[in-house]
């Protein structure tokens, strides 16, 4: 099982590239430059996380929406990646390999 700082870590340098990436309106999404380090990153993650956790991170990283996770009758705030990574690692048989 990784750690959850090493697995923040990973994904708060994947945000960083991301943010620069889009600093420079002259590169285009659809580049092999912008697709070869995705699919580096989409690969880490689904070795680290079960297909569970790999659909709630990518549906947190990628969605537009508020992050909120409803569980029966409750719901968790997970806007900030802590929150997220705190409910990963209390549900680590789901999400964690």
């Amino acid at each position: 099982m990784i750690y959850k700082e090493e697995l923040k870590k990973n994904i708060l340098l994947w945000q960083e590239f991301i943010t620069e990436w889009d600093k420079n309106p002259v590169l285009n999404i659809e580049s092999p430059l912008h697709e070869l380090p995705e699919r580096i990153f989409e690969n880490f993650m689904c070795e680290v996380l079960t297909d569970s956790g790999a659909d709630l991170l990518f549906w947190w990283l990628y969605e537009d929406v508020n992050k909120i996770i409803y569980i029966k009758e409750n719901k968790r705030d997970v806007n900030k990646l802590d929150d997220l990574l705190d409910y990963i690692y209390e549900n680590s048989k789901d999400y964690l390999k």
